[in-house]
């Protein structure tokens, strides 16, 4: 019943959200009963469920389109990673050379693998569909431009990629330049005045153990604002002076920032362990990679 659990948990909506009533462009396939095991059923549900729909037809309802691509990657959570590329090859292979059923397959994977208002952030999902429409030249250069941006910065910001360097203004105006040196770092890209920005820094500060550790330099915390306006830096003046403060109002085209703020954290071997995470997710990665090396 993965299939019919996961339609039903995407219809859920938050108390302040506006319920919209979608009809389905099909009926979502459901494991049979025989398959044991939730992994198994997932991977099921992630190789048949594109199987009822005519793909000869375009374009489709893209509300329609939205909420089945919800269903569909909400297998991603238990089928094994070589089961969903398949059926991720499976499907492209299909749309690839209709542009506008392309078009509107992208902006579903959009709409759930990255968007803000996705449930499940993919880079690994949602990158084929990137490929597949940055290469299609039968789509409008400009649609393409978009697209080609959001595959720029997601391959230079994967998880095990080596963190890019970037450029930065100290709170004295002077220029400063972030690379990783080995140590463990967590950086904050967000705006001092924003209330998730206060707070993030709140929880930073009273972590015992986080403190200790950046004493020892043993893990570096910096805070780029990534929104400065004048006199900006009377907003972060009591900001824990051994943190590293700046400001970079274009790194957005150096690093994939999806949240506000947006916590990436680098590990020791200079590569990003976790990406636009919350701070308890960023301080638990960090910690735990600081401590495995004492």
């Amino acid at each position: 019943m993965l299939a019919l659990a996961a339609s039903l948990a995407a219809n859920a909506q938050d108390s302040e959200r506006t319920v919209v009533m979608v009809d389905p462009l099909f009926e979502y396939p459901i494991a049979p009963e025989e398959i044991g095991g939730i992994q198994e059923k997932a991977s099921w549900v992630a190789e048949h469920f594109w199987d009822p729909m005519d793909f000869k037809k375009a374009p489709v309802d893209q509300s329609a389109l939205n909420h089945a691509m919800n269903v569909y990657v909400t297998s991603f959570r238990w089928a094994p990673k070589e089961n969903a590329e398949k059926s991720l090859n499976t499907l492209l292979a299909k749309i690839e050379k209709n542009p506008t059923l392309l078009l509107q397959f992208v902006k579903a994977a959009e709409e759930n693998l990255y968007g803000p208002r996705a449930e499940l952030w993919s880079d690994e999902a949602y990158l084929p569909f990137l490929k597949s429409i940055v290469k299609n030249k039968k789509i409008n250069e400009l649609r393409r431009a978009r697209y080609e941006r959001q595959l720029k910065l997601i391959e230079a910001t994967l998880v095990d990629k080596e963190a890019p360097a970037f450029e930065y203004k100290d709170v004295a105006g002077g220029s400063q330049m972030y690379r990783p040196d080995g140590r463990v770092a967590i950086i904050e890209f967000g705006d001092p005045g924003c209330s998730d920005c206060r707070m993030a820094r709140l929880r930073m500060e009273s972590n015992v153990t986080l403190n200790e550790l950046v004493k020892a330099d043993k893990v570096a915390i910096y805070f780029i604002n990534i929104n400065p306006e004048e006199g900006w830096g009377a907003e972060v003046a009591s900001y824990p002076h051994n943190w590293n403060i700046g400001a970079a109002e274009d790194i957005d085209e150096i690093y994939d920032l999806r949240i506000t703020p947006s916590m990436y954290v680098v590990g020791s071997d200079r590569k990003i362990a976790a990406k636009n995470v919350n701070v308890e997710d960023a301080m638990n990665v960090a910690l735990g990679l600081a401590q495995k090396e004492k």
